[in-house]
């Protein structure tokens, strides 16, 4: 019923807002993602496909807690990476700063996607 009425969400935003729109681009990645999910159902039909379609569920059940875990980490050295940087977070207040790439979205957020790049191996400490 679900990817049904996407289908007619789809419908209405590619009329009325238009194909490149932000609703029309998100109708479009739920219904992707229902029919990989449809495709994986109907995939356990057949023997040989049982197996991995089952392992690959276990798999997106136990990266859940992973990325649960994950998203507190993240939050957590954000929240610290706010006390032990610079407060300044406007961009008429970071003209002493050498590095403003972060000034635009606000310190609390530059300080999580700081914290996400250096979890990703980018290990530039310039934005602190």
């Amino acid at each position: 019923m679900t990817h049904i009425g996407l289908g007619y969400a789809n419908i209405y935003c590619q009329y009325s807002v238009g194909t490149w729109a932000l609703s029309s681009k998100i109708v479009l990645l739920a219904i992707i993602c229902i029919g990989l999910l449809k495709t994986f159902f109907f995939m356990r039909i057949v023997k040989k496909f049982s197996y991995i379609v089952t392992m690959i569920n276990r798999v997106f059940v136990d990266l859940l807690v992973f990325l649960l875990f994950f998203v507190i980490q993240v939050t957590m050295f954000a929240q610290l990476f706010n006390v032990i940087s610079p407060p300044a977070v406007h961009a008429e207040d970071t003209e002493g700063l050498q590095n403003n790439e972060y000034r635009h979205i606000g310190m609390w957020m530059g300080n999580l996607l700081t914290v996400l790049r250096l979890s990703l191996g980018d290990f530039s400490f310039d934005v602190l």
